[in-house]
């Protein structure tokens, strides 16, 4: 069984050792024959630079960041690097007073409930902005630039042997090989329970100011204003006048106004989450039968499992369709 690409053969001998030496900071000759030096640390005395650099790292630090970031060896880790040591700058951006999303109409990802009382709670952390709209594609014209990266991936995968979950960092960042994409690994720690805020911060997400029943599956709008800080505003349509507002903190038999800003995201996962006792033989196997290399075994063999967990289907989204059933 064919398992890899063959490989093309090489009519630029010298293009891997120019790439080699690039990345390491040693010298090379470029693509237009040009000679460039081998790099070095050039510290330079900043005190006339309103950034103040000099002040803020030492020489030691310099070369020691000098020395890492060239003993990693390939573009991606470098860049990696770059993007976990670099803090964006908070005053930037202060003029920033309104945003707007785009996005499909799938129901259980991005028009619904949780999404809408997150932009109020997002609303009331940023200092900044005043507005947040989210905006949804009409039926049959929500191609995205999204869709493009799915493909992108799609072609990097195909011809590649994937054993651990990690492996689809490098995947994905190698699927564009020009300006690659940035991937930001996450875990169990990095998901936000929004049912729970939800509950916390809106206790109407039913019943409009004039008590006319929401429709979800046919808003096209959804905007808060931090004018109006209990309010969320929804239009069926993209016509400015037609907003309709529904009062999230709005008291009653079942519940009272509670202080937004006590209010808090709260963690969705405590641990990772098990899989069932089925699943885990199953991958056990792959590994006693060497499908799975060596080198991953630890993995799958820590995995957390529960006799109680049962396998099954995602969830299908809800269509686009959808919105025009009753």
């Amino acid at each position: 069984m064919k398992l890899f690409r063959k490989m093309k053969a090489n009519h630029k001998p010298g293009k891997n050792k120019r790439k080699h030496n690039r990345v390491n900071g040693l010298p090379y000759i470029g693509r237009t024959g040009k000679e460039q030096d081998q790099k070095t640390v050039k510290y330079r005395d900043c005190s006339r630079c309103r950034f103040r650099c000099s002040n803020k790292i030492s020489k030691e630090d310099a070369y020691k960041i000098f020395s890492t970031y060239y003993q990693m060896g390939s573009y991606e880790k470098q860049r990696a690097f770059l993007c976990q040591h670099v803090d964006q700058d908070k005053k930037r951006n202060t003029h920033l007073k309104e945003i707007t999303f785009y996005s499909d109409t799938c129901g259980r990802q991005n028009r619904n409930q949780y999404v809408a009382s997150t932009m109020l709670y997002a609303l009331k952390q940023h200092k900044s902005i005043e507005v947040i709209n989210h905006k949804f594609f009409e039926r049959g014209h929500s191609e995205m630039e999204a869709d493009s990266i799915h493909s992108a991936v799609e072609r990097a995968k195909k011809n590649t042997q994937i054993y651990h979950p990690s492996q689809w960092d490098t995947v994905v960042s190698m699927a564009r090989k020009k300006n690659p994409y940035i991937v930001i690994p996450m875990n169990f720690r990095d998901f936000s329970d929004l049912k729970s805020l939800r509950k916390k911060m809106c206790n109407n997400m039913k019943k409009t100011v004039n008590n006319k029943t929401i429709n979800w599956l046919l808003v096209k709008w959804i905007k808060v204003d931090k004018a109006s800080p209990d309010a969320i505003s929804f239009n069926y349509c993209f016509e400015e006048e037609k907003f309709q507002t529904v009062n999230v903190q709005q008291s009653g038999l079942r519940g009272r106004k509670r202080a937004m800003q006590s209010i808090t995201l709260a963690p969705a996962y405590d641990t990772k989450l098990p899989i069932s006792e089925a699943k885990k033989a199953d991958l056990i196997s792959l590994c006693s039968s060497g499908v799975i290399p060596a080198t991953y075994h630890s993995y799958y063999e820590n995995l957390p499992w529960g006799k109680s967990i049962k396998d099954k289907l995602p969830e299908p989204d809800i269509d686009e369709d959808d919105e025009y059933e009753t």
